[in-house]
């Protein structure tokens, strides 16, 4: 009993060791918008064009994603997907996503994206770059 303690724990560290490294390489890169469209002051139903526009600094616009959507009860979801996410971050500041539903004009305001759980991860882990290992 002595011996299976010691590889229990070697066998679970390696597990865990293993499933953090597949975590932070499965992390996509890709946002999903959730929305509710309406049609004449009542939920939308059919297909519709969605363009949907990542704006960062200077209203510069960082990627732009079309898609044609099912909408049922005025409900969508939408995954912008093969945008530059290096752009987009590199835009840094106030990034903001704008809408436009079929041909027509972009839907004001637009939204403020904020940050992910993956975003506040790769922060934290950015600011243990500097720190120093003593004893290692």
């Amino acid at each position: 009993m002595s011996l299976f303690r010691p590889l229990l724990t070697a066998f679970l560290a390696t597990v865990l060791a293993l499933s953090s490294a597949a975590a932070q390489s499965a992390v996509p890169m890709n946002f999903t918008h959730h929305g509710i469209l309406w049609d004449n002051g009542r939920p939308a139903n059919g297909s519709y064009k969605i363009t949907a526009t990542v704006y960062g600094k200077d209203n510069k616009m960082v990627g732009k994603v079309s898609r044609t959507l099912s909408v049922e009860d005025g409900y969508y979801t939408l995954t912008l997907y093969n945008l530059a996410m290096a752009d987009i971050i590199e835009a840094g500041g106030k990034l903001t996503l704008g809408l436009q539903v079929d041909d027509d004009p972009e839907l004001t305001p637009r939204l403020t994206l904020s940050a992910v759980p993956y975003a506040i991860l790769a922060a934290k882990a950015e600011s243990a770059e500097d720190l120093q290992c003593e004893g290692c």
